[in-house]
């Protein structure tokens, strides 16, 4: 994850919504926690972490924290979330290629696409 989308996520006011495959504590998930600790709503649609539990355990402090978990693809690992996105506020948009996982960003290069909207 980058540290412009990081930054943008960190200063959510009253929503944050997040589609992305992985969550992990470094980056994604402690901006997920620290939003949901500010008050802000937190939606992530994730892949369920299958077969790992220090990934379920993680999962689960995200609920503690009220974040919204909603899982993609089968119990089995089948199928699952490919997409990336997050909208801040339901004004910042962004979808990218790239996971937004710290692993991804050291590893990857890949475009991303970020439009400020009015959505309402």
């Amino acid at each position: 994850m980058t540290e412009i989308t990081s930054k943008l996520m960190d200063k959510a006011k009253h929503t944050l919504y997040v589609a992305n495959p992985f969550v992990e504590g470094a980056t994604l998930g402690k901006c997920l926690r620290n939003a949901a600790k500010r008050g802000v709503k937190v939606l992530l649609i994730s892949r369920r972490p299958v077969d790992d539990p220090k990934k379920w355990e993680f999962h689960k402090t995200l609920t503690a924290e009220k974040v919204l978990m909603y899982y993609s693809g089968g119990y089995g690992g089948a199928g699952g979330i490919h997409s990336k996105l997050v909208i801040i506020d339901e004004e910042v948009a962004i979808i990218s290629s790239m996971n937004f996982t710290a692993n991804s960003e050291a590893l990857t290069w890949k475009l991303a696409l970020s439009q400020w909207i009015k959505m309402w």
